[in-house]
């Protein structure tokens, strides 16, 4: 083939050197999976199943946009994370008043968070959740329509939002009907 028929042929499967493309861009595509840990959490297989598959998504999200996520520990701080050339990072359970999300925001490195800090200023809206209260007050519901008098939660106290969230919609739930609280705290 000529010349010019060779690359129109190979173009189609093309990519550009990444290396050579982000410093062209300035970019690192470095994105920082953080997935913290409360302290003195202790976890079953379907917690580790539940942060392997969205640490998969994210990797498969992150590979087709040519972006290269870096797992790092949780707790990370401002020297830690400011040695690494981050593009930006993804918080997965972050605890209340979050220093690593502290550490990213101080850093200038745009992060988003599955779950919320439930100490974070209402501007910061960069989260995705389920709505664990919706779902809280649907089971309840559940509960009281077939039959249950006297229902009680059971939680811990880690501070990360998806066990918040469903001790406030339970204490709603209780109000609402009148109905004494019995929560249980875990410490």
């Amino acid at each position: 083939l000529k010349p010019r028929r060779r690359v129109e042929h190979a173009l189609p499967e093309y990519r550009a050197n990444p290396s050579a493309r982000n410093m062209r861009s300035g970019a690192s595509g470095i994105i920082a999976v953080i997935d913290q840990l409360s302290p003195g959490a202790s976890f079953q297989a379907s917690d580790l199943e539940y942060i392997m598959r969205l640490n998969q998504a994210i990797c498969l999200a992150a590979w087709e946009r040519d972006c290269y996520p870096t797992l790092l520990p949780p707790g990370a701080d401002v020297g830690f994370l400011g040695r690494i050339p981050l593009d930006g990072a993804i918080l997965a359970d972050p605890v209340r008043s979050d220093q690593t999300l502290r550490a990213l925001d101080d850093l200038g490195i745009p992060a988003i968070t599955v779950g919320r800090d439930g100490d974070c200023s209402p501007d910061r809206q960069w989260w995705a959740d389920n709505d664990i209260g919706a779902v809280t007050a649907d089971a309840l519901d559940h509960l009281a329509t077939a039959g249950a008098e006297r229902v009680c939660l059971v939680s811990a106290d880690a501070g990360q939002s998806y066990m918040t969230d469903a001790v406030d919609a339970y204490l709603r739930w209780c109000a609402e009907r009148g109905a004494p609280a019995r929560l249980h705290v875990l410490g």
